[in-house]
């Protein structure tokens, strides 16, 4: 366990140690409630982009054939993810075309970033300023968000649909990203520092999406710890100076997106775009707060023009510089906010995807920022209550 602060009060002090059967207790919570979530995943087929990920995918057949593996053809649903495609290779060799066994794979990868998250938020409630109000109870406040967080309906497609594996593994590295920074400010920086830099370069391997992550810990130490940018880089340099390069393998994975039907000249424009996504994000904050209607493969339409979404436009700008003053002004509510925003940017801003303008699984990390929300202000008001209702 990280020990809090040494300047910590002894109630913290104490619950840090001797939690460890409530962690336990609660982490086997988390799972059990995931594994009867999705107990009814490992029957569905391969669908839509599995096939030329994996039904079609020759370049998975044999591990023995490394550089082949690592190397999977840029037009599938692999293309620029070698750490995706060896997954499927190991699921190959388990059970061929038999889907049971990439289904067992992808539940896996999610449980795990559900204890991820657990230790993320748990972690940053003891060791950091906050441990004086909410150390106390780090462990619910934490467990119910990585609870919750685990069997929201709205992540069925990032885990059921075994494309999407692609998300919830990306997802997984981009939490244990964060946690190895965090255990990294209390005990062995230089190894749990270099576990993040590890950990954020195998996600650059599995999706793009974590291209953000380096931004998203500078966001964090600023909130958290160091109190402002320049401070942050000041104490860390050579850490963000490591991070921040795992962007040039980002670059390198890219080369061949245009052929993924990602990227501009591909017949849609950044604007229209950008229009289409107001309505987008707008929608995916809806589904995290009522999911309903889950669709699973949702259309292709673009916006023509700002007309067309004037409401949408106004509301996003709207909560944008909410965000955005929040982060100055609460910096640590302000950080969870900024999130949501942060972890979609890639996927849904304006860079043009043309397969899918809008996809339910582009919210698989964000809804952990609006279970925070969600679960925080329950504990802020009134916590007992909030922990049954909850």
């Amino acid at each position: 366990e990280v020990m809090p602060p040494s300047n910590s009060s002894p109630a913290v002090s104490e619950l840090a140690s001797s939690s460890s059967r409530s962690i336990a207790w609660m982490s086997a919570a988390i799972v059990v409630a995931i594994m009867l979530s999705y107990a009814g995943s490992f029957g569905v087929p391969f669908l839509l982009d599995d096939g030329p990920s994996i039904v079609e995918n020759a370049s998975i057949r044999s591990l023995r054939a490394v550089a082949e593996v690592l190397a999977p053809p840029a037009g599938g649903g692999t293309g620029g993810r070698p750490l995706l495609n060896l997954s499927f290779a190991v699921n190959y060799a388990i059970s061929g075309l038999e889907p049971w066994s990439y289904h067992g794979v992808n539940l896996l990868v999610h449980v795990l970033a559900a204890l991820t998250l657990f230790g993320v938020v748990r972690l940053t409630l003891l060791i950091t300023p906050m441990s004086s109000r909410w150390g106390g109870s780090a462990v619910w406040f934490a467990g119910l968000v990585a609870l919750i967080w685990g069997v929201h309906p709205v992540q069925t497609q990032s885990v059921t649909y075994i494309s999407q594996r692609a998300e919830s593994l990306m997802g997984l590295f981009y939490l244990l990203t964060l946690y190895c920074f965090i255990r990294g400010l209390e005990t062995k920086p230089r190894v749990w520092h270099t576990l993040a830099i590890a950990t954020c370069l195998l996600g650059t391997l599995t999706k793009e999406v974590i291209v953000t992550a380096p931004v998203l810990v500078l966001l964090y130490d600023r909130a958290f710890v160091s109190g402002s940018f320049v401070g942050a880089l000041r104490r860390r340099k050579l850490f963000y100076t490591s991070l921040g390069a795992t962007w040039l393998m980002v670059g390198w994975m890219l080369l061949d997106v245009r052929q993924r039907g990602v990227g501009f000249g591909q017949g849609m424009s950044a604007f229209h775009y950008a229009l289409t996504q107001c309505e987008a994000v707008l929608l995916y904050l809806k589904l995290c707060l009522w999911p309903s209607p889950l669709i699973f493969d949702r259309s292709s339409e673009v916006v023509a023009g700002v007309g067309e979404v004037v409401p949408e436009l106004l509301v996003l700008a709207l909560l944008l510089a909410a965000s955005a003053w929040a982060s100055f002004r609460y910096a640590r509510f302000g950080f969870v906010c900024a999130c949501f925003f942060v972890l979609l940017a890639p996927t849904s801003s304006v860079v043009p995807i043309t397969g899918a303008t809008v996809a339910e699984n582009r919210i698989y990390l964000p809804l952990a920022a609006v279970t925070t929300l969600v679960v925080g202000a329950f504990f802020f008001f009134r916590p007992r209550f909030g922990i049954s209702l909850l």
